[in-house]
């Protein structure tokens, strides 16, 4: 059955119904994740003085693993290395979101499901993942994804990266 679309063309019965605001709040954390993964290439070009031609579209494993072979002999600065750390968390969490299916979600609580690889299954070994949000852990990673940015940002502004 056809349902009539939304202003975008997406019919009605794709999702079901599905709020503004949690379009809007998960289309932030896309946003967001991805000036953070700009960032972060920056971050990694700029400590192995090379053209950002070559980390161009790396994904953020590799970047991480790039930053690592630069730790090996170089002295990085805590707010970096916590920095990576967040990094790593935040963009899971990310992939958490971006990449579940959510039927009918409301902001008071979204109930997805994604299907993981078998290196990325927790110790029962299932491979679908069930996921919840609500308006504030969605509030919350986004504000997490601010403070990312502005540590980043903070990073080139203090010249720790030389």
């Amino acid at each position: 059955m056809w349902v009539e679309p939304d202003r975008f063309g997406i019919p009605g019965n794709t999702f079901g119904s599905v709020p503004e605001d949690f379009y809007g709040a998960v289309g932030r954390v896309v946003m967001l994740s991805a000036l953070i993964e700009n960032q972060f290439e920056f971050v990694v070009t700029t400590l192995d003085r090379r053209p950002e031609s070559e980390y161009a579209g790396q994904p953020i494993g590799e970047l991480r693993r790039r930053l690592d072979r630069i730790a090996e002999n170089r002295e990085l600065s805590q707010q970096l290395l916590d920095a990576r750390a967040e990094i790593i968390d935040v963009l899971a969490e990310r992939n958490a979101i971006v990449h579940s299916l959510w039927p009918s979600p409301t902001m008071e609580l979204a109930r997805g499901w994604r299907t993981v690889v078998e290196r990325m299954r927790g110790p029962s070994g299932e491979h679908v993942v069930w996921v919840e949000h609500d308006s504030k852990t969605l509030t919350a990673l986004i504000e997490r994804l601010l403070a990312l940015h502005s540590t980043l940002r903070d990073l080139f502004a203090t010249g720790e990266l030389g």
